[in-house]
């Protein structure tokens, strides 16, 4: 269990790090968070200690890291991908704390105050919930991705 909370903890850093003004590399930190989401994706579809009730199923973590790294059209708006010009813009920002906050939702259930250490008091039933309270929703990159073009009208 350990693993997949270090790996959450993993995505977070790099989303701060590309969200941070003063970003460098930013096709490296793009490459290195897809990498997480496609580890926390084989995770949560393959490896039967984090499966839901459900069984393997996949989540719309592929979904988002497909969106990243390829761009989508949705609802009319083209959305090209991340860091085209070797920077983060608003929107970009706006989805990638929209992940962040997916992300972090779980990792506050999971975790102690102490960074990269799953709590020892969460069984493993336990942690079964809250993988499927939190991660196995339909369609959230949707919403995300409804944060995208919001941010976009300003």
């Amino acid at each position: 269990m350990n693993d997949f909370y270090y790996e959450i903890d993993e995505a977070i850093d790099t989303i701060d790090e590309l969200m941070n003004d003063e970003a460098e590399n930013i096709e490296n930190r793009i490459r290195k968070l897809t990498d997480q989401l496609t580890i926390l994706e084989y995770m949560l579809s393959r490896v039967k200690a984090y499966m839901s009730d459900r069984g393997a199923v996949p989540t719309d973590i592929k979904d988002l890291n497909s969106i990243i790294i390829y761009g989508t059209t949705y609802e009319g708006h083209h959305i090209p991908p991340f860091a085209q010009n070797n920077r983060i813009n608003e929107q970009e920002k706006a989805f990638l704390q929209e992940i962040r906050n997916f992300l972090l939702t779980t990792s506050d259930r999971l975790g102690t105050d102490e960074k990269k250490k799953i709590n020892p008091a969460i069984s493993f039933t336990e942690f079964q919930d809250i993988i499927s309270e939190n991660i196995y929703g339909e369609f959230i990159y949707r919403k995300f991705l409804d944060v995208y073009i919001d941010a976009g009208s300003d």
